[in-house]
């Protein structure tokens, strides 16, 4: 059985990166030019994402999301707090209500580089308009980490709105059903904050 991916071009010699001064929710950006080697920067005005195609070919199916990285907190008493969105702004708050929110993960060390990995798992179909956001776990220092709260989308979802089409590679369709980006938020300001996203795919 064939598997569908969508690659959103972030690598460990590529990946994409935020962080910084203040506590703001930071949605991660795309690359410049994914998958050309290392020092590729990224561009703050777009996020990285995953453009899933409205062209019939994810309708119905489970959609397995994973992203993963490092990240390098600093301050007194520091905090992260992942969501996942389905949007096209830098801005989090002009891409809707999150599908997916951990709850700020606290008890972490200052002045240290945990890894990340968080995998989700959605599904849905057109005709109810229903996203379902069906588990999540995000891995941090060697430990799943905090609540996270499975929202979904209890209306709008069309995964059909240009299909019954011939299937196409993913990511070519002009009119995408989803477009997954994430975002993180340092609880404490500093300017040495930094995460890293080397991988955001999705299959199906």
């Amino acid at each position: 059985m064939a598997t569908n991916t969508i690659d959103s071009g972030a690598t460990a010699f590529s990946p994409s990166i935020v962080g910084g001064t203040g506590t703001g929710e930071n949605v991660f950006p795309a690359l410049v030019q994914p998958n050309q080697g290392v020092g590729v920067a990224s561009v703050a005005t777009i996020p990285l994402g995953l453009a899933v195609p409205a062209n019939g070919q994810y309708e119905m199916k489970r959609l397995t999301v994973v992203a993963s990285g490092k990240v390098f907190i600093h301050g007194t008493s520091p905090t992260l707090l992942w969501k996942m969105y389905s949007g096209n702004s830098m801005t989090a708050g002009s891409d809707g209500t999150a599908l997916l929110a951990m709850s700020a993960l606290a008890g972490l060390t200052t002045n240290k580089t945990y890894p990340w990995c968080w995998q989700s798992v959605f599904q849905g179909d057109s005709t109810s308009g229903i996203l379902q956001a069906i588990s999540s776990t995000l891995w941090v220092d060697n430990a799943t980490a905090g609540t996270i709260t499975l929202t979904g989308m209890a209306s709008g979802l069309n995964l059909t709105a240009n299909g019954p089409v011939s299937v196409v590679p993913s990511g070519y369709s002009t009119t995408f059903g989803l477009n997954l980006i994430m975002s993180l938020t340092f609880g404490v300001s500093d300017a040495t904050n930094k995460a890293y996203c080397s991988q955001f795919n999705l299959e199906a």
